[in-house]
């Protein structure tokens, strides 16, 4: 039955894959991507509220000024619980910040499950136009971008309930945005099936849905014992300032891994502790090939995530409010951005690499 369920997906897959239009990456030199903003109606209930000052200023003062393309993910608006003459109402400025990007040509919208009734035209006012997923040509691999709701066995039976429940039910007690994100076996078959589905296929594919940011294929609990582990390698041929700061950058990454370990532990059982563990050790292979990526979500609690792409370079970023959270000032290595004198967003890299050596290891491993 699994073989079966993993053979509909892949088969569902692989027809978003045949139907999606491309896109030159000459023609785009700079491109952001961003997935799951859940826009409600401005009030208190609505997940995007916290952000949303963060997000705009970000978007409009940094991506647009700066030529950047602007691709929207999925779960743009939250359709499952507001209508959409209410949500355009509430954010009219960013709404505006998106005409922008529509006028000059640098808008790509994409699907989600939170927001599927736009492309099925369901909502004809929507003033822009609904793709299911992109692909981006360019070098040897392409970038196949889709939201990742696609991969889920059971959504097109169960969206439309789903939706229902959640305007009925869930909403009118306020009830936070629940999704795949929080849960941890349904994220791990996800994300599973869409890094099979890439690695066959020898491309790179760019999700949402999950809220979770991946980079290479790894998480962040992956990526920071990869790194030990490099730097544990390094550290015997290093001398004396060198030592110093890779000594320095163990403690840090070891205090990141402790922080998750310790969210971990209080939010889960010990049960469920082990189900997370599982989930985060995504693909158990010898050799994890680096063709899925995600570029987190916008409704963080300590700021957003996007997938950045300029040149030959393919980032994931975080925006975060220098009053809310100072997290990664307290932290050798990352190198904090203001977005302008007022010092109050800024802008950290937590990973990047060069897409011609991400193509070369995937046409190596996969």
């Amino acid at each position: 039955m699994a073989r079966q369920l993993a053979l509909c997906c892949e088969d569902a897959l692989q027809a978003l894959y045949d139907e999606a239009p491309r896109l030159k990456r000459e023609r785009h030199g700079r491109i952001v991507i961003f997935s799951d903003l859940h826009l409600g109606d401005g009030s208190s209930r609505d997940d995007f509220r916290p952000n949303s000052e963060l997000f705009h200023r970000v978007l409009k003062e940094n991506y647009l000024e700066r030529d950047y393309s602007l691709v929207l993910n999925g779960d743009i608006e939250e359709l499952q619980r507001y209508r959409l003459d209410r949500i355009m109402a509430a954010w009219p400025e960013l709404y505006d910040t998106f005409f922008e990007f529509h006028r000059q040509e640098r808008l790509f919208k994409l699907a989600g499950n939170h927001d599927f009734d736009l492309y099925l035209n369901r909502v004809p006012e929507y003033p822009f136009p609904i793709y299911p997923a992109l692909r981006i040509n360019g070098g040897s691999k392409e970038l196949f971008i889709f939201h990742g709701h696609q991969a889920s066995n059971y959504f097109a039976q169960l969206n439309q309930v789903a939706g229902f429940l959640i305007r009925v039910f869930v909403h009118p007690v306020g009830i936070k945005n629940r999704s795949a994100a929080h849960k941890v076996r349904k994220r791990y078959r996800i994300e599973n099936r869409i890094y099979d589905f890439a690695r066959k296929r020898k491309l790179i594919a760019v999700i949402g849905h999950t809220h979770r940011p991946l980079f290479e294929s790894l998480s962040k609990t992956e990526s920071l014992k990869y790194h030990i582990e490099r730097l544990c390698r390094n550290y015997p041929g290093a001398i004396n300032g060198a030592r110093r700061r890779i000594e320095s950058q163990i403690m840090q990454y070891r205090n990141e891994l402790e922080e998750i370990s310790s969210k971990q532990r209080s939010r889960f059982s010990p049960r469920r502790s082990r189900s997370e563990t599982l989930a985060d050790r995504l693909y158990n292979r010898e050799l994890t090939v680096p063709c899925l990526f995600n570029s987190g979500c916008v409704i963080g609690k300590r700021g957003l995530t996007a997938i950045e792409i300029e040149g030959e370079m393919v980032r994931l970023v975080h925006w975060f409010d220098a009053q809310r959270s100072k997290k990664y000032f307290s932290y050798n290595g990352y190198q904090p951005e203001p977005l302008d004198e007022d010092q109050r967003f800024y802008r950290v890299i937590l990973k990047e690499d060069n897409l011609s050596y991400l193509e070369a290891r995937i046409t190596l491993l996969a």
